[in-house]
């Protein structure tokens, strides 16, 4: 029996394009650090609205 789906056979392996050492500074200061590149901010703000789309969103302020 086969599984139906895509199979990559000419998949040229991953590779990291950067390496981040977690070590050295907070994850608040990373998630700055990766955000404020456009590209990055402007998948993440489209991956966002498709995610919501159609949904009704309740937002909590605490404080």
């Amino acid at each position: 029996m086969t599984t139906p789906g895509l199979t990559p056979t000419q998949q040229v392996p991953a590779s990291a394009a950067a390496v981040i050492d977690l070590d050295t500074q907070p994850v608040t200061a990373l998630w700055a650090e990766v955000i404020s590149c456009d590209d990055v901010a402007g998948t993440f703000v489209r991956a966002l609205r498709a995610f919501a789309a159609g949904k009704t969103i309740h937002i909590v302020a605490s404080g």
